[in-house]
């Protein structure tokens, strides 16, 4: 390969497109943690300067453009803009948002077609249906759902449930294998429990051909999953918000991102959710097509396919009670007006330094 100087486009495009929920969010934290060092392994993250959430807006533009809608960021930050500043890097070029899971044959062929000629590669990671089918349903009714465990994995038992569009694995590649040959198609199962905490970042930094040297691995994660009584007890407010609050944003900006936020105390962490034993032998037959449909497809196959085959749920030794989503409520309350204090009292300091300055508070 010849030598290259700024400017040129890339030897590569990676895209790791998801699977949601299959460990995303923390290979996501490592690469833009360790931005600066990948670049001088001449590894690129578009937009990188702009924002930490770039991928995420040009991700939106491509699959859902009205998601952000009137956000100024997302309205700069456009899928356009990250392939200009991908044809304008030299090296290998990486984007990183599970939104890509989602996209249609059309917008696959777009994002191929606007990448061209690079060589590109798309990257989903795929994790057990016994540890991600919990997440699913966790991430469902943090945005809204009130359905029970149980009522959610009965209604996504039919294969025509639109959360399959982008949470099989088969199905995503299958629309990017229209455009791309097998081998630039790489799955990387997610570890096992009781494997190193950095198991998975390596599978992923072996794809892209990421080295070690002058990386930072200890970077906090802080999408951690809340326990079974807190979803529960989120579950319920659903239930029982039923259709106020109806704006998807508002619902968004008061729960998702502020009661959320106090319901991640520590101490309220109580219980796990785990498959009901009721739908083992479904996920186990779910979970041996959808290895079967892998293999088929012939992509490259990072892992050992065992990691992609659930093992026996766990059971937990006490459920939640009523008592629990009530001292969880409390504590959720406390820690929210502990909060909205500390809000006030900043805008109070904030006042004062702008009075103070010759500024106005209005």
């Amino acid at each position: 390969m010849g030598t290259e100087t700024r400017g040129e486009r890339p030897d590569r495009s990676y895209l790791h497109i998801g699977l949601p929920k299959t460990g995303t969010t923390y290979v996501q934290q490592l690469l833009w943690h360790n931005r600066d060092a990948l670049a001088t392994q001449r590894v690129h993250l578009p937009l990188a300067a702009e924002s930490t959430a770039a991928h995420r807006y040009a991700a939106a533009d491509l699959c859902d453009p009205a998601r952000f809608h009137g956000n100024p960021a997302a309205e700069r930050l456009t899928w356009q803009r990250l392939v200009e500043d991908a044809h304008a890097a030299a090296g290998t070029t990486l984007v990183s948002d599970e939104l890509l899971a989602s996209a249609t044959h059309e917008q696959v062929a777009r994002a191929v077609n606007d990448l061209a000629p690079t060589e590109i590669h798309v990257i989903v990671t795929v994790r057990d249906l016994a540890r991600h089918l919990p997440s699913v349903w966790q991430q469902a009714v943090r945005f809204r759902d009130k359905r029970t465990f149980d009522e959610y994995l009965l209604w996504l038992s039919a294969d025509d449930a639109p959360v399959w569009n982008r949470h099989d694995a088969p199905t995503v590649l299958r629309r990017w294998r229209e455009h791309l040959p097998a081998d630039r198609l790489h799955v990387i199962a997610v570890p096992p429990p009781g494997s190193s905490h950095t198991a998975l970042w390596e599978r992923f930094a072996q794809v892209v051909g990421i080295g070690a040297d002058g990386l930072d691995l200890d970077v906090p994660r802080d999408n951690a999953s809340l326990g079974a009584a807190q979803i529960e007890l989120l579950r319920r407010f659903n239930a029982g918000l039923g259709d106020r609050v109806p704006a998807p944003r508002a619902y968004r900006r008061s729960v998702s991102f502020g009661l959320l936020h106090d319901l991640r105390e520590p101490d309220l962490q109580l219980g796990r959710i785990t498959l009901p034993p009721q739908w083992t032998s479904w996920v186990a037959e779910r979970a041996e097509r959808m290895i079967a449909e892998l293999q088929a497809l012939e992509c490259d196959f990072i892992g050992s396919w065992d990691d992609l085959r659930p093992s026996a749920p766990i059971p937990e030794d006490d459920e939640t009670t009523d008592a629990d989503l009530a001292r969880i409520a409390i504590e959720a309350l406390r820690a929210n007006v502990s909060r909205s204090d500390e809000l006030r009292q900043q805008v109070q300091r904030l006042r004062k330094r702008l009075a103070s300055s010759g500024g106005t508070s209005s």
